[in-house]
């Protein structure tokens, strides 16, 4: 393309000293290195924009148009689906089991009182503590010692 070499510039810049003048030229350079600076940037601009719409048109072409774009949107809409209706079931046997739970927590409240009024005299503190088994008032036995009590003789 079109190059400027070191002779070109020691040219150019002889012809704007006896053009300009040395009082200007410090004005006039800054003016157009800022005027070279914008075109710069405004070209890279466009070359950037046109590299980026010839991606996208190589990509639109990869894809093969819209049928493989359309099977993309179908797919995830499917997805999306079937993630929404394992997410209802999910939630359906959580609600089920909570239910469920709720519904023994009921139970085991309900049969706790009847356990108590069955004729045993409350548990209190003093007799829980001290291991006595509340309906003979005699000593409970202790975990593990079950089967070192001697045998009742007949």
């Amino acid at each position: 393309m079109f190059e400027v070499g070191f002779w070109e510039l020691t040219l150019i810049a002889v012809i704007a000293l006896l053009v300009i003048g040395p009082e200007r030229l410090p004005r006039v350079a800054r003016d157009v290195g800022m005027w070279v600076g914008r075109i710069r940037r405004y070209v890279n601009h466009v070359r950037d924009d046109i590299e980026r719409e010839i991606r996208s048109e190589e990509l639109k072409r990869t894809l093969g148009g819209s049928e493989a774009l359309d099977d993309l949107k179908d797919a995830v809409a499917e997805t999306k689906d079937a993630l929404s209706d394992a997410r209802r079931k999910l939630e359906s046997a959580s609600d089920s089991v909570k239910q469920e739970a709720e519904s023994f927590g009921r139970a085991d409240a309900a049969a706790a009182p009847a356990i108590d009024g069955a004729g045993a005299e409350p548990a209190t503190s003093s007799t829980a503590a001290a291991g006595v088994d509340q309906a003979s008032n005699a000593p409970s036995p202790a975990p593990g010692d079950e089967d070192e009590r001697p045998a009742p003789k007949p």
